[in-house]
């Protein structure tokens, strides 16, 4: 099941479906037939959830990936396409639903990282404290800053 296909209206209900595929027959479980499954994803889904509302924490736009970071997660994505793609799960047909997402998530976070190198994210300002903290770091390590202005100055003379 993808979150972003379950989501997305033109292919929620699909979604719902395999959902409903994988429970149906279950021992207590009683599932509605396929035709029923447009009119629950559009009454529990579309109309009544508004996820971003009933959210809890810190603003979405907050959890952001580094560069670094996506280099990876686009790589290992690649990499299980590739995986998949090949030998033993080609005749598998949900091997090659998963290739297909996973080429889907591999192409959104390619397309951040193009978006990332024609306009990279601004440089953040200097820290005021960064020196204060380098000077009292050093200070704190070995025989302390045995080279401090002061302490030199006093050798001079």
């Amino acid at each position: 099941i993808s979150y972003e296909r379950l989501v997305t209206p033109s292919t929620g209900v699909n979604e719902i479906r395999k959902m409903a595929d994988l429970l149906r027959n279950q021992p207590g479980m009683n599932i509605i037939p396929d035709a029923g499954l447009g009119c629950i994803y559009q009454q529990s889904w579309i109309y009544s959830a508004n996820l971003e509302e009933d959210r809890v924490g810190p603003d979405i736009a907050l959890y952001n990936f580094t560069i670094d970071q996506m280099e990876v997660i686009r790589d290992t994505l690649d990499s299980y396409v590739v995986k998949y793609s090949s030998g033993s799960w080609v005749n598998n047909p949900l091997a090659q639903e998963l290739v297909g997402m996973l080429a889907e998530y591999a192409q959104e976070v390619t397309d951040k990282l193009t978006e990332a190198d024609v306009n990279p994210p601004p440089t953040p300002p200097p820290n005021p404290e960064y020196w204060y903290n380098i000077s009292e770091w050093y200070s704190s390590v070995g025989k302390g800053n045995r080279n401090q202005k002061a302490k030199v100055q006093k050798m001079a003379l």
